[in-house]
């Protein structure tokens, strides 16, 4: 009876190889739970490039409806609204990472599949990438730019620090991340609740109030993403009303294990989605552009805050994977490739829909 085998190059094993590192990689991301194709999504998905050629894709960015509305005794012809929308372009890049190992005695020698091994740790290697590049658009953190220096760090498209009246700190009168250097500028409850206010408000500069992001758990509006080191800073203060006596009220009131206290996590506050990332990246020093590694920098994301889009036939769950041999089969080697481009959006020269929020930081150890 003749047994069917698979060999290196076969089409269902790179279409195998192909799912996992996809599937696996997805586990590992941050961001992804918040793509969708979606103008109410935290990250919008620009499905146009996926369809056919080009390097670049234009997006449009809705506004909110502004008027005061009619009533039974008011005419509502001629008082319509527009649906007002503006672009932003995404420039597309290719990203790609290889591992290459020796194939005989060396896969006699260890007791795992090697190529499974490098398949999973290809796939960790493109989320940490993906995360990385997100957090850095989102936050404004502009040394990425040149990191590498051929777009690896930056999706293809220029990181722009966060824009005037989009960025707050934790210490009062301050304006650079560089002065928030000691106790008492970490990131506190109250810091969330300014993000908020500004995001609904607009502020006293009259920007364009953030739009709320459809489709988050437990009625949540928003997402805010945070440092470890800034949710030490959460859970371990002391003042009043801040997030430890909120979680004791709730164990006094009977929350028990269900508080997030137990959970490790940090939960919803005011209707913000706090979620925690150790790519939440640094602060930046406003006069020399250099990193600041005692300050980390929240960022507090509406609808619409990040655009992607892919290549065609690419996508947030499509790799292109390839497996190679050399030297007389003595040797194994796997490639994943995908294309696409990563950007905060941006209108007339205002972030679109996030707000940083820069704090003292420190490693607690």
């Amino acid at each position: 009876m003749a047994t069917k085998t698979y060999a290196v190059g076969d089409n269902e094993v790179v279409k195998l190889w192909s799912k996992r590192l996809a599937r696996e990689a997805l586990k590992a991301t941050v961001i992804y739970p918040y793509i969708k194709d979606s103008q109410s999504s935290l990250v919008t998905l620009n499905p146009e490039t996926q369809k056919g050629p080009g390097d670049r894709v234009r997006m449009a960015l809705r506004m909110q409806f502004s008027a005061d509305g009619v009533t039974e005794n008011q005419t509502q012809e001629g008082n319509e609204e527009t649906i007002r929308t503006f672009t932003d372009d995404v420039v597309l890049g290719e990203l790609s990472n290889a591992y290459r190992n020796r194939t005989t005695l060396a896969q006699q020698r260890v007791p795992f599949n090697i190529a499974r091994e490098g398949n999973d740790a290809l796939a960790d290697w493109h989320a940490a990438r993906m995360d990385e590049i997100a957090m850095y658009h989102l936050a404004g953190y502009t040394p990425a730019n040149t990191l590498a220096g051929q777009g690896q760090f930056n999706g293809f498209n220029t990181i722009t620090a966060p824009s005037s009246g989009r960025h707050l700190w934790t210490e009062s009168g301050t304006s650079a991340d560089q002065d928030l250097d000691s106790t008492g500028d970490e990131l506190t409850l109250s810091q969330i609740d300014r993000a908020r206010e500004l995001a609904e408000t607009g502020g006293s500069t009259g920007l364009v109030p953030i739009r709320e992001i459809k489709g988050l758990p437990n009625g949540a509006k928003y997402v805010m993403f945070v440092h470890p080191t800034q949710v030490t800073s959460l859970r371990t203060s002391t003042s009043t009303n801040n997030w430890m006596d909120l979680q004791k009220a709730m164990l006094q009131g009977g929350a028990g294990k269900e508080s997030m206290i137990w959970k490790g996590g940090l939960g919803i506050y005011n209707e913000v989605l706090i979620v925690v990332s150790n790519r939440v990246p640094q602060g930046v020093n406003s006069s020399t552009g250099a990193a600041i590694s005692t300050v980390r920098r929240a960022i507090f994301c509406g609808a619409q805050a990040l655009v992607m889009a892919f290549g065609q036939g690419f996508g947030p769950e499509e790799w292109r994977v390839r497996e190679e041999t050399f030297d007389y089969d003595r040797e194994y080697g796997q490639n994943a490739l995908n294309i696409f481009g990563v950007k905060k959006s941006v209108f007339n020269s205002s972030d679109f829909a996030t707000i940083v929020v820069s704090s003292y930081a420190a490693n607690a150890a």
